[in-house]
Protein backbone atom coordinates (compact mmCIF):
# COMPACT_ATOMS: atom_id res chain seq x y z
CA UNK A 1 0.00 0.00 0.00
CA UNK A 2 1.47 3.03 -1.24
CA UNK A 3 1.85 6.04 1.20
CA UNK A 4 -1.16 8.31 -1.26
CA UNK A 5 -3.84 5.80 -0.35
CA UNK A 6 -2.79 5.36 3.69
CA UNK A 7 -3.28 8.93 3.63
CA UNK A 8 -6.49 8.78 2.24
CA UNK A 9 -7.95 6.33 3.82
CA UNK A 10 -6.85 8.04 7.50
CA UNK A 11 -8.36 11.08 5.93
CA UNK A 12 -11.49 9.35 5.33
CA UNK A 13 -11.56 7.73 8.69
CA UNK A 14 -10.79 11.00 10.64
CA UNK A 15 -14.06 12.79 8.61
CA UNK A 16 -16.43 9.52 9.28
CA UNK A 17 -15.34 8.89 12.79
CA UNK A 18 -16.41 9.29 15.69
CA UNK A 19 -15.19 11.31 18.94
CA UNK A 20 -13.28 7.90 20.75
CA UNK A 21 -11.87 6.95 17.34
CA UNK A 22 -9.81 10.38 16.62
CA UNK A 23 -9.40 10.45 20.15
CA UNK A 24 -7.04 6.66 19.75
CA UNK A 25 -5.84 8.02 16.37
CA UNK A 26 -4.71 11.16 17.96
CA UNK A 27 -3.01 9.48 20.91
CA UNK A 28 -1.11 6.98 18.76
CA UNK A 29 0.12 9.46 16.74
CA UNK A 30 1.43 11.70 20.03
CA UNK A 31 2.76 8.56 21.19
CA UNK A 32 5.04 7.87 17.97
CA UNK A 33 6.19 11.74 17.62
CA UNK A 34 6.68 12.04 21.55
CA UNK A 35 8.90 9.06 21.54
CA UNK A 36 10.37 9.77 18.32
CA UNK A 37 9.42 6.33 17.22
CA UNK A 38 11.52 4.88 14.32
CA UNK A 39 9.51 2.84 11.89
CA UNK A 40 12.33 1.27 9.56
CA UNK A 41 14.31 -0.19 12.69
CA UNK A 42 10.85 -1.45 14.37
CA UNK A 43 10.14 -3.06 10.87
CA UNK A 44 13.48 -4.03 10.45
CA UNK A 45 13.29 -6.16 13.95
CA UNK A 46 9.96 -8.36 13.16
CA UNK A 47 10.55 -11.39 11.91
CA UNK A 48 7.86 -13.78 10.52
CA UNK A 49 6.42 -16.66 12.63
CA UNK A 50 6.05 -19.94 12.31
CA UNK A 51 2.68 -21.87 12.35
CA UNK A 52 3.84 -23.48 15.73
CA UNK A 53 5.31 -20.22 17.23
CA UNK A 54 1.38 -18.77 16.27
CA UNK A 55 -0.10 -21.62 17.89
CA UNK A 56 2.04 -21.08 21.05
CA UNK A 57 1.02 -17.74 21.42
CA UNK A 58 -2.57 -17.90 21.21
CA UNK A 59 -2.55 -20.62 23.34
CA UNK A 60 -0.44 -18.46 25.31
CA UNK A 61 -3.23 -16.00 25.38
CA UNK A 62 -6.16 -18.32 25.90
CA UNK A 63 -4.22 -18.85 29.32
CA UNK A 64 -3.84 -15.41 29.91
CA UNK A 65 -7.63 -14.43 29.53
CA UNK A 66 -8.38 -17.79 31.94
CA UNK A 67 -5.87 -16.45 34.39
CA UNK A 68 -7.67 -13.03 34.48
CA UNK A 69 -4.45 -11.35 33.08
CA UNK A 70 -6.14 -9.04 31.08
CA UNK A 71 -7.15 -5.06 30.65
CA UNK A 72 -10.41 -3.70 30.90
CA UNK A 73 -11.12 -1.24 28.39
CA UNK A 74 -11.69 1.73 30.79
CA UNK A 75 -8.05 1.19 32.20
CA UNK A 76 -7.01 0.70 28.13
CA UNK A 77 -8.65 4.01 27.96
CA UNK A 78 -7.01 5.33 30.61
CA UNK A 79 -3.68 4.25 29.86
CA UNK A 80 -3.91 6.20 26.41
CA UNK A 81 -5.56 9.76 28.05
CA UNK A 82 -8.90 8.95 26.59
Amino acid sequence: MGIDLMKQQLMERIQTGDEKHIRVLLAVSNALVAEDFDLEAYEASLKPMTLQELIARAEASNEDIEAGRVYTREEVEAALGL
